[in-house]
């Protein structure tokens, strides 16, 4: 979701400047959107992401696991795929500039939640190593972030806003649902592989 993220940012200047027709300053403006997302996604994941996790312990006896990370993070996977179509389908159809932009925003918001997602199961599940597979995550994160927009504007030059953003969706769409639901039933399984988890 980190390289979609980006891949999507890519667009930023095209579109605001070339499809939308603004100045440079006021289409470089629409940057502060990904950053509302980012910190509406930040005060979700904080406030809920732990009463979540303390719930499903409770239920099971006060035995927490990694687990207990993801119904947070299905709800806020699933929340990208519509956000990508609603992005690209309203900046293809060229409809006021505020449209897109409320996309964007529930496009970081569900990505940042999942961001803390994934960070808080790697620290539960790895204790011993939870920097270093938080770090191989962030690491696996920065090459996507940096690939996923060399090959965005052929991919947006080719499909256009509408489709290039629905192919985004279905791709995450069909990751976003999966993982989850394999992680939440066979995740304690797939763990006792390794000798480095809990």
């Amino acid at each position: 979701m980190y390289g979609t993220t980006y891949l999507v940012f890519s667009t930023f200047p095209t579109l605001w400047e070339k499809h939308y027709g603004e100045p440079k300053d006021l289409a470089s403006l629409h940057f502060i959107t990904p950053g509302i997302g980012y910190l509406i996604g930040i005060q979700i994941g904080m406030f809920t992401a732990d009463r979540i996790y303390l719930a499903l312990k409770r239920r099971s006896h006060d035995e927490g696991r990694p687990e207990f990370r993801f119904p947070l993070l299905a709800v806020s996977a699933v929340c990208a795929p519509p956000a990508l179509f609603w992005y690209g389908w309203t900046a293809e159809a060229k409809l006021h500039w505020a449209v897109p932009n409320v996309a964007i925003i529930f496009l970081m918001c569900g990505c940042t939640i999942v961001f803390q997602c994934v960070t808080a199961y790697y620290i539960d599940a790895f204790p011993l190593y939870a920097a270093s597979a938080s770090g191989s995550s962030f690491l696996l994160r920065g090459l996507c972030a940096f690939g996923f927009p060399l090959f965005g504007p052929s991919m947006y030059e080719h499909l256009g806003y509408g489709w290039g953003n629905s192919l985004l969706g279905f791709l995450v769409l069909a990751v976003a649902v999966p993982v989850p639901l394999v992680l939440w039933f066979y995740g304690e399984r797939l763990r006792r592989v390794s000798s480095h988890t809990m």
